[in-house]
């Protein structure tokens, strides 16, 4: 006869390996045929004395029944999961039949199981962290107010697992060191709140995919925190900062729009108003436009030089920023990227304002030109109008 296993894990496996005509008979349980070569009396014995594993045996067709998740054999994964208790604590013992994995200190586990691994530590770190556990542990809560809580339902699948690089330092940096306990903690529970802000209530199997944020968010925090900041701080203050240094901006051009407006205006009052037949008049015009121009250019450059000081303003403000421990300055790099693109926008606004308002001087000036000294205009329309000419003949040449 051949030898049956006496250790309750080994039996169920060798059980699911020798059985003809297995099958699940109702819940956990399976049933088959013990093949006659095989001590019948033995293998149920061996299951009397191997506790809940054993079921109802039948001598006259060799037939039996056993249940081999009550000592950690299952089949699938799913079927793994499917008991609760898994979820939140690695059994002593217990193997994955279609897996080929049967767990042993002594071997690294496949990829599924080491996800696992990290899935259930993580699991009962967050409860060892948690405000408030509930319904025999499954619901763990965050507490921050009445109105700020989040529950988590410690309940995911086998879909819901995955590599978790960041799980040993953040055990390490906010679990077991004795540094800053209570704020790490403190941070732990705003993190969550935070990137669960719309959710009152998720599962853990929710949570898993979000953890590296959870945990780069919670690093941040804590960076600020022994700088003496902390990073919603200095996010309110730098959106907050960049508000207002967006409104300034806009008012670069918006606090001259009215001068703006009387640019054609004062191109059409020129060109109706220039005439040969009044000298005097004309004149007038043409140093009233000057003067004109000559504010506005004024009010320009002092509005260029407004943006300027927003500029430096800015640039003070990352160095500062750029201070902080890299964790938390890189967090903030990009929220700069549309403020200075909105600076360089509005400088090129100014210039080309400013110039604009050259080109009407000019214009102006050509005019008031033509009518003071006629017999010196018709040589230069006769010069411009000849230009292209001379230009092509010269290259002719």
């Amino acid at each position: 006869m051949h030898q049956v296993p006496e250790a309750p894990h080994e039996l169920a496996l060798w059980l699911l390996d020798k059985l003809e005509g297995l099958e699940n008979v109702g819940g956990s349980a399976r049933a088959g045929t013990l093949p006659i070569k095989y001590d019948f009396q033995a293998v149920v014995s061996n299951l009397e004395h191997a506790g809940s594993l054993g079921g109802v045996c039948n001598d006259l067709n060799r037939n039996i029944e056993f249940y081999p998740t009550s000592v950690g054999v299952y089949e699938t994964l799913a079927e793994f999961f499917s008991h609760s208790g898994n979820l939140r604590s690695v059994p002593n013992k217990f193997s994955i039949r279609d897996l080929g994995y049967t767990s042993d200190p002594n071997s690294p586990p496949p990829d599924k199981i080491q996800h696992y691994l990290s899935a259930a530590k993580l699991s009962s770190l967050i409860s060892e962290v948690s405000d408030h556990a509930a319904n025999t542990g499954n619901s763990q809560y965050f507490i921050k107010s009445h109105d700020a809580k989040l529950e988590i339902l410690m309940e995911y699948s086998a879909e819901d697992i995955r590599n978790l690089p960041s799980l040993a330092a953040f055990e390490d940096d906010f679990i077991r060191s004795a540094h800053h306990q209570d704020q790490k903690r403190n941070i732990i529970r705003s993190t969550l709140l935070d990137l669960f802000k719309n959710k009152r209530r998720i599962t853990f199997g929710e949570f898993l995919p979000y953890f590296e944020e959870f945990v780069q968010n919670a690093r941040s925090s804590y960076a600020m925190y022994t700088a003496d900041f902390s990073y919603e701080k200095i996010r309110t203050e730098v959106e907050k900062q960049n508000l207002e240094d967006t409104v300034r901006l806009n008012k670069t051009v918006s606090e001259i729009q009215n001068q703006l407006l009387a640019l054609p205006a004062a191109l059409i009052l020129a060109g109706a108003g220039i005439d040969e037949k009044s000298i005097m008049k004309s004149v007038a015009i043409w140093v009233g436009i000057t003067i004109f121009s000559w504010i506005m250019w004024k009010l320009i450059n002092n509005q260029n030089h407004s943006v300027n000081a927003i500029n430096k303003e800015i640039s003070i403000r990352k160095e500062r920023l750029g201070a902080q421990p890299e964790a938390v300055a890189s967090r903030f790099s990009e929220t700069f990227t549309d403020l200075e693109c909105r600076v360089i926008e509005q400088t090129a606004v100014l210039n080309g304002i400013r110039w604009v308002v050259g080109v009407i001087w000019l214009v102006v000036s050509f005019m008031l030109f033509t009518v003071v000294f006629p017999e010196y205009s018709e040589n230069l329309k006769d010069f411009m109008a000849a230009l292209p000419n001379n230009l092509i003949n010269m290259g002719e040449k």
